[in-house]
């Protein structure tokens, strides 16, 4: 398969998937709030895409976009972070991922980009934050629990079934 003709314009910048993410790039992820300029995240965005060609560039970018999670963030900058890693997250990225199912204002785009990635290390980081979570993230990690088919999260699931909230009871028995 043609790279080009999948990736339009990517032949014309490869030098992305060697250099990564720019300082001024991850700057701009850091302090981005809705309504600015997606011009940087475009620029993000190119270079995720570029990544996936490689699994050393892939893993690289991966890093610094997780490394963008912990610290002064905007929120708007780590739902960008968490759309990105769901396209390029290992289980590597699992536990600067994890601090956030614990958070209801983030858990949900933590949990988007935990779900595609491969591995007992999301598994066990959900069922470790079911137990923990606040209650406003529970039903949402039982959900992603359900769709991974997690079969070790079964006995925390059946506790979950006799919740005072029954949104939280019916998410975890329909898991």
């Amino acid at each position: 398969m043609n790279i080009n003709a999948v990736l339009p314009g990517v032949a014309a910048r490869s030098a992305l998937v060697g250099a990564a993410l720019t300082e001024e790039s991850l700057k701009a992820v850091r302090t981005y709030a809705f309504g600015q300029s997606r011009a940087p995240l475009s620029e993000v965005e190119d270079v995720v895409r570029a990544s996936l060609v490689s699994a050393e560039a892939r893993g690289a970018v991966a890093r610094q976009l997780a490394g963008l999670l912990s610290g002064d963030t905007t929120p708007a900058g780590k739902q960008f972070v968490c759309r990105q890693l769901a396209i390029v997250g290992t289980a590597e990225q699992v536990p600067a991922l994890a601090p956030l199912l614990a958070d209801p204002a983030t858990a949900d785009m933590a949990r988007y980009a935990l779900e595609p990635i491969p591995g007992p290390e999301v598994d066990a980081a959900l069922i470790e934050a079911l137990g923990s979570a606040p209650d406003a993230a529970k039903a949402g990690i039982a959900n992603s629990l359900g769709a991974r088919r997690c079969a070790a999260a079964v006995p925390k699931l059946k506790e979950l079934t006799g919740h005072s909230d029954p949104v939280i009871a019916e998410c975890a028995q329909a898991a």
